[in-house]
């Protein structure tokens, strides 16, 4: 269940940026994933920072109960499929994918798949049925 209440809440915080709810503490180290068409998102990138800010702010700092694993296609699209692999067996708890191309690769794996942005509507799309 805790899973599914990090999902959540790494979706609300890359929708809606900061709010006042905060996280339980826990002993468990969530692994966030990132996968970008372009240069890997990492928590050096100005995005990526704002988002492990937001995540800090509910209670999951890097380095103590969350890690990054950032992944980069570096504009060769053919390259998903074998980095969303090295993310499977990383074991990320869940995904935040930048564009339609990394979020239609990533719906095929069993990992929760958060889309930040630049996938259009995601229903038309058919990423959400």
């Amino acid at each position: 269940m805790r899973r599914r209440e990090f999902i959540t809440l790494l979706s609300g915080a890359a929708i809606a940026g900061p709010q006042a709810a905060f996280a339980q503490p826990s002993s468990k180290v969530y692994r966030l994933g990132t996968l970008s068409p372009g240069a890997p998102f990492d928590d050096k990138s100005p995005n990526g920072a704002i988002l492990v800010r937001v995540l800090a702010e509910r209670g999951y700092t890097l380095g103590q109960n969350l890690t990054f694993d950032a992944r980069g296609a570096v504009g060769q699209i053919g390259k998903l499929p074998a980095l969303l692999q090295e993310l499977n067996v990383n074991k990320v708890d869940a995904i935040v994918a930048i564009g339609y191309p990394t979020a239609l690769a990533a719906k095929s794996t069993d990992i929760p798949t958060v889309v930040a942005f630049g996938a259009g509507d995601p229903v038309a799309t058919g990423l959400v049925v």
